[in-house]
């Protein structure tokens, strides 16, 4: 289960960096190593914790009434595409049966 995009979330990212570290992700060169340790670190209490914490808790089923309706307003920025790990060979045979598929569906077999 996905809960966050660096690219999608870049802005509310940089916020939470800039509220729980004073840290400006723009100024600052930070090794991969210590970024990651940082945002292991964000606090719960910034925008970015407290939509990482409604899509859990939506993905979970573990949602209240009130949530899954904030939920829906927000609709696209709730949203994470999940990461495709197949292999290209993996996803060269899934086109081919879904084309032997659709060939079947409109009967040209």
């Amino acid at each position: 289960m996905r809960l966050y995009s660096f690219s999608k979330d870049a802005p509310l990212i940089y916020s939470a960096f800039r509220q729980t570290h004073g840290v400006d992700l723009e100024r600052e060169d930070l090794h991969w190593w210590k970024f990651i340790a940082l945002f292991m670190d964000l606090s719960g209490d910034t925008a970015f914790g407290n939509l990482i914490n409604l899509r859990r808790r939506i993905k979970t089923g573990k949602a209240t009434k009130e949530e899954r309706q904030a939920a829906r307003e927000i609709g696209d920025l709730l949203e994470v595409p999940e990461v495709d790990m197949r292999t290209i060979e993996e996803r060269e045979a899934e086109e081919a049966f879904m084309q032997r598929v659709r060939k079947a569906k409109n009967g040209s077999v």
